[in-house]
């Protein structure tokens, strides 16, 4: 049984009051729900999956930038895997622009030992009421992929003190 054109309605309504006094969720909304992840199944280049991320985090330091809010205020990070090891994490962001080389031979020094996957993106947003958002956009498809990006989040949010 499905929603019924009134139950959507209510449903855009009160998501919409929601987003009017809050501009960090209208951040989040538009980077979490925006065009979507450009899925693969392939391994990717270091270069591709670490240009993807710097252009992402660009684009959500300038919508929190265009809502008033600190651009410092969101980063984000790429989930990987090596499949020879089964070992997976996620590597965030320098916020120095001058670190990204170090961020790129991580991951090559990572590519070298084993085949690495990027999984996809993991965000971490401040919000308005001093608490913070994590949220994942996937690259790569597969139920494998989306189990190790959950598990990634769930990691991350227990080493940032998030609840469940």
């Amino acid at each position: 049984m499905g929603l019924t054109e009134q139950g959507r309605e209510k449903g855009f309504q009160t998501m919409k009051a929601k987003l009017a006094n809050d501009p960090a969720a209208r951040v989040r909304r538009v980077l979490a729900s925006g065009s979507p992840a450009r899925i693969v199944t392939r391994e990717m280049p270091v270069i591709e999956a670490v240009g993807r991320l710097v252009e992402a985090v660009e684009k959500g330091r300038t919508l929190m930038a265009d809502e008033g809010l600190n651009r410092d205020d969101i980063t984000a990070g790429l989930v990987h895997s090596t499949i020879e090891t089964g070992e997976f994490g996620c590597k965030w962001l320098p916020v120095a622009s001058g670190q990204i080389g170090e961020y790129v031979t991580d991951f090559e020094r990572m590519a070298a030992r084993g085949t690495l996957l990027f999984l996809g993106i993991l965000w971490k947003q401040a919000r308005s009421d001093g608490g913070a958002s994590l949220w994942v956009k996937p690259l790569m498809g597969g139920d494998a992929a989306k189990q190790q990006l959950q598990a990634t989040m769930n990691v991350a949010a227990a080493q940032m003190g998030f609840k469940n």
